[in-house]
């Protein structure tokens, strides 16, 4: 049984593919990024329309063919989703749809039921494995196969006995049964659902079963039109234009046409047809169209030399449209096409047309148009839109199509574009009713694939017939046997899931072409012999031999016939077996020779392929077998052109990696002399008799082949094709053995779960820590190059990989694996050379924790090595998945949630892995005597990821909570803690570190009140945090300890003492300049920038500080343009009191004030200060704390616009109206905050005005300063966005989407559904995080959404706000 992963989705490029599985399969229904997590009733559609609802996660095929149908809501537009998967029959009990071989057959001309077996034992003898026929129901007066006089009653032809149509019918089946069983023949018919012939009587009497102008008075114009043409005819014939003798030329058509022109240009006409042409259509320009239709066809019927070649009178002038029996012309124009009887009487003839369906006939304006090829024997039949409509029709046409689902195997749909797609469903589900193992195909002539998708999908069509016959050239048959053939390219990826200690193996299930029945010649084809010479008609046969999907031909074709045999006029029959009487190898020998091929290398799996056009005359075409690497390659020398000069044998070299060469068979095929002899049977189908054939198989004792030369020399098979046009040589070569060991390993190691090499691999991985899985994973270029491991892998062109570490491969790996793009680079670098694994192997050599692995892989690496170099990409790619796969479970041995955890999360949490690693050169400052590697925590990558600019001291701690307390990663969230805790001065922590944080900047005010809330939120895990001690880098008085230079004379404080102090600081005031000021510091701040001010409103209890020259919180833009004046401007100051400084400083306080209140901690207050004298206690926590809360809403509550003030007191005008996203944030940290009904309004507008599909609009979208695209490197004199003014002035920041979701959370009237709706907000961030190269969280996006190019790809706090929302939700 094979198994598949189908993954469902509401992107229409997704939907809208073609799925397919063979029957017997499993398939495991999984979900796309986007619809992770999101609670959807599935429910599912079979092929014969019953509809249940999916409960599990594997979908139920079971034993049946056609169309499964996923039927949800789209929870993102509220719209149904289908989405379609068709499950493929396998036929006698072991065929499958590329092993098909069907011959087809004119049923009319296979004579009497009695002898249809010896009639086909011609197919057998050939190689076919499938007769296909067209309809054996009675015909009508055109003797048409395909204008059935009656659905329901069997063809005269057959010789039946006189008894009741089921009783002929069973013996018809009877007959069927025999053959199958005795020689091996499956049965396919056509099924004629759109027309019957226009003498079926029974259709007259049900006006709403066919289109007349009563039910569908749209088509009156196109007959009066058609009714015209039909009265100009006689004018011809009567000899009324006298200017008019013949048709023979164009210049007669060119004739013809503008005598018609002036027919239909008369006032009689014009008035006629005029008065019922629809809205938005002027006669003129409809006649314009009519004559240009008219005269392509009078071309072709009279005139062209690949046409009909008709004469005049004796065939007419054009194809009616309408017709109505029992008129003359003259009744026919005294007809009131007004009146219901009349318009009952008018037929409309069915059709065909290229490119746009008339399957409604309600809207077409194909007949008013002369765009339909008419077949004026047939009734066009209606069936509405339910069987209500017309049920007489429905059930004599269902009866009919389960008739014929008893007796046949498959179903070819005649007219099938043409079919309306409501009719083919019905019917189709009914037959597949009685037989659940239907195979069906169809010709989609709509010249549009998303269109043919819809019929396939909707119809369950299996195969879709393409034709050969018409290549214009080599190269094209070339290429439509690599399009059309289902295979994939050579040494192509693994579909296979990878897995270990699995009984299963699971493929991806990945969209595919319409499978193809691809033939040499169908029915409907002109005659081969007038498009190609003799040797060509052997080189179409092998090229289609040579595809991957099913192939057909015409018993004509295989018979050498030098004609068309027009399904209409030929009234001759096949010949049966005992009447070939010619002896020696005839061209059945070679078809067989080449169908035979065509199946032994579907059943050894050689299912890959390469085309080569080796020269305009000579195609090779590979056939390549993953699971051995051996190769079956068909030599192919065309003969295009009829008057070929170069007869003379090609010699063209092919050198390849083997040890033994077997020819499978060559043969060749010529005529004996300049032209084709044949004598027409009158009583028999015949072909030409000068045809020159000859064959050599294999097992014919033939040592040496004609057109072949080869030798073996050091494991290499070099090949001379010598062939002259006409000739085909087919053979196999066998791999060396080495490269079958190495095959042979891969295949038994990687493709087998259970292997003893890949579950060693646990035990090897078993004492990687956190920092060896970051290192064997990621690490950008700078990461590597700051610790002297040289960098990312580079590939041609100078492309670098994201990461050094797997994901790095891995990510353009997943990119190309759906696509199998082997012309991709990476593959390409591989097919040269194995540097890329070793690289990995160098990599993991250099470092310690990892040397264990490298030993392994370099093991593996000896044992695969000798892989053929096409198939090195697949190796690569699954041992790559395997050992990503085993670190994921060892990180579920490290983390102990994410095991248990969705797709999602999972990946949230290996951005912890992502970003947090030990790095050289951070700037963390460590406790003396530390001889301990610290990890620091990058803030993106790859644009903050070494030396000063990797560790920012608000990132750090905001990001801390979710990247390193939600993933129990404690320790290094308290490595972090007392590093950043060991440089207090000024009451503040830094924002920027220098190397080993002697020299930082504290330019923010708002870093050290993050660093209070992570240490807050560790305190919950545990408590002793508290009295961790801190080595100080500085002492309270802001001067550098003695330590700081020669590692002695630390201050020691605990982390209580580091608050305590941070508090009375800020209680006291914090003035002071930036050490270092000026240009070498920061070359864009104005120098009243580097006075950093902080302190405490004593009235209100707001922390409050900053000024218009410096911006201390995150929104931290300085211009830097001298061109659009905007240098050393902040963007966005926010001075004064920021809403989420107070919520965090009000968090603080007052849990100082409860721990004071438990006895945890001897500090009431804060004591104030003057002069370093100190003063009684200066307020108490539970005062300040309850300061804080009293003014708040009094303060920050904006009733103008609907929400809170985003600053109190800046001195920039305007700046504390400004509707910004951390009102959020505050309403997070600190809710108690906050009134209920304040909240829920503010979180209304802030939804409204800020709300974006990944991140949050830094400023509301009406403000006049509002400016959502960011280009840091705009050069131009725009004030508002030169050097990227504008980043916090209304890009969308995706961290603050983080704590606007826990804030929506808080309230029960904003998102009701809270947790519906946060997996459906989520779906983009699924999405970006699932399909980004560097697999994480980017820092922001332009107007909605819009990738940002100066955008740090992956940033720590975007990932790390919603892994604290998902835990807040319990999703952990």
């Amino acid at each position: 049984m094979k198994c598949f992963r189908w993954y469902i989705s509401c992107r229409s490029e997704k939907i809208h593919q073609i799925y397919r599985v063979p029957l017997g399969s499993k398939v495991y229904l999984d979900r796309d990024a986007e619809l992770q997590d999101i609670a959807l009733r599935l429910y599912c559609e079979g092929p014969t329309g019953d509809t249940t609802e999916v409960t599990g996660d594997i979908l139920d095929v079971g034993d049946a063919a056609g169309p499964y149908t996923i039927i949800f809501k789209c929870p993102f537009s509220g719209n149904r989703i289908e989405q379609t998967v068709v499950v493929d029959p396998v036929l006698d009990g072991n065929l499958s749809l590329d092993n098909i071989c069907m011959q087809s057959h004119i049923m009319k001309c296979c004579g009497p039921l009695e002898d249809w077996q010896n009639v086909f034992k011609v197919s057998k003898d050939s190689g076919y494995n499938m007769v296909h026929l067209t309809p054996v129901q009675a015909l009508g007066i055109s003797n048409s196969s395909y204008s059935l006089h009656s659905h329901l009653s069997l063809s005269p032809t057959l010789c039946l006995p006189q008894v009741s149509y089921e009783e002929q019918l069973e013996l018809f089946y009877r007959e069927l049964r025999k053959i199958q069983a005795e020689d091996g023949l499956l049965f396919l018919t056509d099924v004629v659902w759109n027309h019957v012939s226009i003498c079926n009587e029974d259709i007259r009497c049900h006006g709403d079963a066919y289109y007349n102008l009563e039910n569908t008075p749209n088509l009156i114009p196109a007959y009066l039109l058609d009714r015209e043409l039909g009265v100009f005819e006689e004018e011809l014939k009567s000899g009324e234009h006298p200017s008019f003798v013949s048709i023979s030329t164009g210049h007669d058509v060119n004739l013809v046409v503008q005598l018609l022109k002036k027919h239909l240009e008369t006032a009689r006409v014009v008035k006629l047809v005029d008065a019922f042409l629809p809205p938005g259509i002027s006669y003129p320009s409809l006649l314009e169209k009519v004559l240009g239709a008219i005269r392509g066809g009078l071309m072709y019927r009279f005139v062209d030399g690949s046409g009909l070649r008709y004469s005049f009178p004796e065939k007419c002038l054009v194809e009616r449209y309408f017709k109505v029996p029992g008129l003359t012309l003259a009744e026919e124009t005294q007809l009131d096409v007004n009146n219901v009887d009349d318009g009952r009487k008018v037929l409309t003839c069915n059709g065909w047309t290229m490119g746009e369906s008339i399957d409604d006939m309600s809207t077409t304006q194909a007949y008013l148009k002369r765009e339909v090829v008419i077949w004026g024997d047939s009734i066009k039949l209606r069936y509405g839109q339910c069987p209500s409509d017309s049920p007489w029709l429905w059930r004599y046409m269902e009866r009919y199509t389960c008739d014929m689902a008893r007796g046949f195997h498959g179903f070819r749909i005649d007219n099938c574009h043409n079919t309306p797609l409501h009719v083919g469903e019905y019917f189709l589900r009914k037959a597949r009713g009685v037989r659940s193992n239907l195979y069906v195909v169809a010709e989609l002539f709509t010249g549009d694939e998303a269109v043919d998708k819809r019929y396939i999908n909707r119809m369950g069509l299996n195969s879709c017939i393409r034709e050969l016959l018409n290549a214009e050239s080599p190269l094209r048959l070339g290429e439509q046997v690599y399009y059309y053939g289902e295979s994939r390219p050579c040494g192509s990826f693994s579909t296979h899931e990878v897995v270990t200690n699995s009984d299963e193996d699971v493929m991806t299930l990945l969209p595919s072409r319409p499978h193809a029945m691809l033939t040499d010649q169908t029915h409907d084809n002109p005659c081969p012999f007038d498009l190609h010479p003799v040797p060509n008609i052997l080189a179409m046969s092998a090229m289609l031999a040579s595809a991957k999907c099913s192939i057909g031909s015409n018993r004509g074709y295989d018979e050498l016939v030098p004609h068309h045999i027009n399904v209409v006029t030929e009234t001759r029959q096949y010949k049966k077996k005992e009447d070939y009487s010619e002896t020696g190898t005839s061209f059945g020998d070679l078809k067989k020779a080449l169908l035979d091929t065509h199946q032994m290398l579907e059943h050894e799996g050689y299912s890959e392929t390469f085309v080569d056009q080796a020269r305009d005359d000579l195609i090779i075409v590979t056939r390549h077998n993953p699971h051995t690497c051996g190769k079956a390659l068909i030599a192919i020398r065309t003969d295009w052109h009829f008057h070929t000069t170069n007869k003379e044998p090609c010699d063209h070299s092919v050198s390849l990696p083997g040890k033994k060469l077997e020819v499978i068979s060559s043969m060749k095929m010529a005529l004996k002399g300049s032209e084709i002899s044949y004598e027409k049977d009158p009583n028999s189908i015949n072909g030409i008799t000068n045809a020159s054939v000859s064959l050599r198989e294999a097992n014919s004792n033939h040592l040496n082949f004609e057109g072949i030369e080869w030798i073996t020399f050091q494991d290499t098979v070099n090949v001379v094709f010598k062939l002259v046009p006409g000739q085909v040589t087919a053979v196999k070569v066998h791999p060396t053995d080495e490269t079958a060991a190495s095959v042979s390993y891969f295949k038994d190691t990687f493709l087998r779960p259970t292997s003893e090499d890949l579950l060693s691999l646990d035990e090897v991985m078993s004492t990687f820590d956190i920092y060896a899985l970051n290192y064997l994973l990621y690490r950008c270029e700078a990461e590597e190059q700051v610790d002297g491991c040289g960098g990312v892998y580079v590939l041609p062109g100078n492309i670098k990989l994201p990461y050094a570490g797997l994901q790095g491969f891995l990510s353009v790996l997943d990119d190309i694996r759906p696509r199998q793009e082997m012309g991709h680079g990476l593959c390409k670098n591989l097919s040269e050379g194995w540097w890329a694994l070793e690289y990995v192997i160098y990599r993991l050599d250099i470092r310690p924790s990892t040397r264990s692995l490298g030993n392994w892989l370099r093991n593996v690496y000896k044992k695969v090595g000798d892989v053929p170099n096409y198939f090195r990409a697949r190796v690569f790619d699954v041992v790559l998945r395997h050992l990503y796969k085993a670190a994921l479970r060892r990180l579920a041995q490290i983390f102990p949630s994410f095991a248990t955890s969705s797709r999602f999360i999972k990946e949230l949490m290996l951005t912890s892995v992502q970003l947090v690693g030990i790095v050289g050169e951070t700037g963390i400052p460590v406790d003396p005597g530390c001889i301990e590697n610290v990890s620091s925590m990058a803030a993106g990558l790859p644009h903050f990821s070494h030396g000063f600019m990797r560790c920012w001291g608000r990132d750090t701690f905001i990001a801390l909570p979710g990247l390193l307390l939600s993933t129990a990663r404690y320790h290094d969230a308290k490595n972090l803690i007392l590093g950043f805790g060991r440089t207090l001065r000024h009451g503040l922590i830094p924002n920027l570190l220098s190397e080993r944080g002697h020299q930082p900047r504290y330019n923010c005010r708002d870093a050290v009140w993050w660093w209070c809330r992570a240490v807050h939120l560790y305190w919950l895990h545990d408590n002793s945090i508290l009295g961790e001690q801190i080595q100080r880098n500085y002492d309270s008085n802001d001067n550098v300890t003695a330590a700081s230079c020669d590692s002695r004379g630390y201050v020691s404080v605990s982390v209580l003492d580091v608050i305590q102090e941070i508090l009375e600081r800020h209680y006291n005031g914090i003035t002071f300049v930036e050490w270092n000021a000026g240009r070498s510091l920061d070359e864009h701040l104005h120098v009243d920038g580097f006075r950093i001010t902080a302190g405490v409103n004593t009235e209100t209890g707001f922390v409050y500080g900053g000024s218009k020259h410096n911006c201390g919180t995150w929104m931290d833009k300085v211009g830097s343009s001298d061109h659009a004046g905007n240098r050393g401007i902040p963007s966005s100051p926010r001075d004064g009191a920021a809403i989420e400084i107070v919520s965090l400083s009000y968090l603080t306080v007052s849990w100082m004030y409860q721990l004071h209140k438990l006895g945890s901690s001897p500090y009431p207050g804060v004591n104030r200060y003057d002069n370093d004298t100190k003063f009684d206690i200066g307020i108490t926590y539970k005062h300040w704390s309850e300061l804080i809360c009293a003014n708040f809403e009094e303060c920050f509550w904006n009733e103008c616009t609907g929400c809170y003030r985003d600053t109190v007191g800046s001195e920039v005008p305007g700046a504390d109206e400004k509707v910004r996203p951390n009102q959020a944030i505050a309403m997070v940290i600190s809710p108690g905050l906050f009134e209920e009904d304040h909240r829920d309004r503010a979180l209304e507008t802030i939804s409204e005005k800020l709300e974006g599909p990944l991140g949050m609009r830094t400023l509301s979208s009406d403000d006049l300063s509002y400016r959502p695209y960011y280009d840091n490197g705009n050069q131009s004199s725009d004030y508002d966005v030169a050097n990227g003014f504008n980043y916090h002035q209304g890009p969308e920041w995706l961290w603050c989407m983080g704590f606007y979701l826990r804030a929506v959370s808080l309230s029960k009237k904003v998102r009701p559904n809270f947790e519906e709706y946060i997996s459906r907000k989520l779906a983009p961030h699924r999405v970006m995080l699932s399909t980004s190269p560097y697999r994480g969280l980017t820092e922001l996006t332009n107007k909605d959404g819009e990738v940002c190019w100066f955008s740090s790809p992956t940033q720590a706090w975007s990932s790390s706000c919603l892994l604290e929302l998902l835990q807040d939700m319990g999703q952990f």
